[in-house]
């Protein structure tokens, strides 16, 4: 199930939806949505016990853990 920008977290810093990061060897699909820019491909490895990103924003080029309380909000 798609999310719609209303339902996504928004970013701490602009307010804009954020998309998902996805971690792993991409599909030709997932190249697609990355150039949409309806998620964002983390790399293919997701490294064990190092908190990577969850959301990344397109518009302020950064990437944010799930616990978006953590972050300083303008």
């Amino acid at each position: 199930m798609n999310k719609t920008n209303s339902d996504r977290p928004k970013c701490p810093i602009c307010g804009k939806p954020l998309v998902d990061v996805i971690y792993g060897m991409p599909s030709n699909e997932l190249f697609v949505k990355e150039k949409n820019k309806e998620v964002y491909l983390g790399g293919c490895e997701e490294l064990i016990g190092i908190k990577q990103p969850s959301y990344y924003c397109y518009h302020c080029k950064m990437g944010y853990t799930k616990d978006l309380k953590k972050y300083p909000i303008n």
